[in-house]
């Protein structure tokens, strides 16, 4: 999961071949990060990771990038079973 701007676009000539794209860098970024999830797993981004609460945030952790990461940013991961603590 990640957050960012992207274009919706309706393509195709045809009616019975028009479809919907979304388009933008946010996508295929989303992409590359569930193409690193183990099943099972729930990943989010860095811009998704600063837009949660913070209460949120206490439950996730930094994942170990490949080396040949291009995107320039962090890729969290939900630990399994947590829960956020909850406000006094």
């Amino acid at each position: 999961m990640e957050a960012g701007d992207l274009r919706i676009e309706t393509v195709g000539g045809a009616e019975d071949k028009e479809h919907t794209d979304l388009l933008g860098f946010v996508i295929n970024l989303a992409a590359k990060i569930q193409a690193l999830a183990k099943p099972g797993e729930i990943l989010v981004g860095e811009i998704s990771e600063r837009n949660l609460h913070v209460k949120w945030r206490q439950i996730l952790q930094p994942v170990a990038l490949p080396a040949d990461w291009p995107y320039g940013r962090k890729v969290f991961k939900v630990v399994p079973g947590s829960r956020p603590e909850r406000a006094t």
